[in-house]
């Protein structure tokens, strides 16, 4: 069964751009790409184990992916396959996706039939092989490819299309398969376990830090008096820990281990993000808080005169420094995560 896993993982990032191509021209958002993605997948791989090869696998990818686009139930629950594509047409802004954007607004506007005969027209099907993957006659083919092709009625008006504009649709799907070339099939499973050990290790190092900082809060309390330095600077000192200790539990709250094998990896990403948010706002309040904590610390320690009271700047020197080195290591971490990501991506 592995074995087989592999082979059809393989023939998916082969004919990717096939699938992607036929779910974006069938969709009307990015969310409705991606669950269109997943069905054309499951549809394949049901059929996968039983394809003896009495077609060309291209043209049966070309005739289960439209028949699944033009079929599917979109309110049904999507049944997911582990591999995902990262790109959204959507949503990018670049000069190659408005391109795109122009031949999708041009397909769009047809039936569901037609659009699936002009794709397979703009990849250079013959007529014969577009009426054997839409399983209809020969002449019908060529009648609809004729009917959408011809006059701008089925786009929306009415006047003749000429050849420099379908040429220009030549031009922009091969402009989209040169995009989607860029892009990777990728293992979500092996995409979650990355996430999922980075995130882990970072949970983990917080919760000791926590633990550390909330042990420092009694051990302030006693020292702070002992010392002869004010109650005040040691309330606002203990508060500022406290509220370091509960941003390090809320922040990372939300972002249990468990949830991270089965949540919408979008989902995942925008938490990520998040916390990353939260502790570059955290840094820019904390880093002038802790300046005029160590300078009203400067001042108790002129009026207090005591010998010992190098063993409380040691300590509160440690506690800043740990601090800081918390920020950067969620930060290198976060980062890490992204890099984890953009290499599996790669391969």
């Amino acid at each position: 069964m592995k074995k087989l896993e592999i082979e059809f993982e393989q023939v998916v990032k082969q004919y990717k751009n096939t699938i992607y191509t036929v779910c974006f021209m069938f969709s009307k958002d990015s969310r409705e790409v991606n669950d269109l993605f997943q069905d054309v997948l499951v549809n394949l791989w049901k059929g996968f184990d039983t394809f003896k090869g009495e077609s060309n696998i291209g043209t049966w990818i070309w005739r289960v992916s439209l028949n699944t686009c033009i079929s599917s139930d979109r309110k049904k629950k999507i049944v997911s396959v582990p591999l995902i594509m990262g790109i959204d047409l959507f949503e990018d802004r670049d000069e190659d996706t408005t391109q795109i954007k122009m031949l999708y607004n041009r397909i769009s506007r047809l039936k569901h039939f037609d659009r699936a005969i002009v794709l397979l027209w703009l990849e250079n099907f013959s007529y014969e092989e577009i009426a054997a993957i839409v399983a209809c006659p020969y002449k019908t083919a060529c009648a609809h490819k004729k009917k959408c092709l011809t006059t701008r009625k089925y786009m929306g008006m009415e006047e003749y299309i000429d050849t420099i504009e379908l040429k220009q649709m030549k031009e922009q799907i091969a402009i989209l398969n040169s995009k989607l070339d860029a892009e990777v099939v990728v293992n979500e499973k092996l995409l979650r376990k990355v996430i999922k050990n980075k995130v882990s290790g970072m949970n983990r190092y917080v919760g000791i830090m926590n633990s550390l900082a909330l042990l420092l809060i009694p051990f302030y309390i006693w020292a702070c008096p002992y010392l002869g330095i004010s109650w005040w600077f040691c309330s606002v000192f203990c508060l500022f820990l406290f509220i370091a200790v509960m941003h390090g539990y809320f922040t990372h709250k939300r972002l249990r281990t468990n949830d991270l094998m089965s949540e919408d990896l979008l989902v995942v990403a925008r938490k990520l993000m998040e916390i990353k948010s939260r502790y570059s706002i955290w840094r820019k309040f904390s880093i002038p808080f802790i300046i005029i904590l160590l300078c009203w610390l400067f001042i108790e320690l002129q009026l207090a005169g005591n010998s010992n009271i190098i063993i409380f700047c040691v300590s509160l020197i440690f506690s800043f420094r740990e601090g800081y080195k918390q920020y950067h290591m969620m930060q290198r971490k976060l980062d890490e995560i992204q890099q984890e990501i953009d290499e599996i991506m790669k391969e």
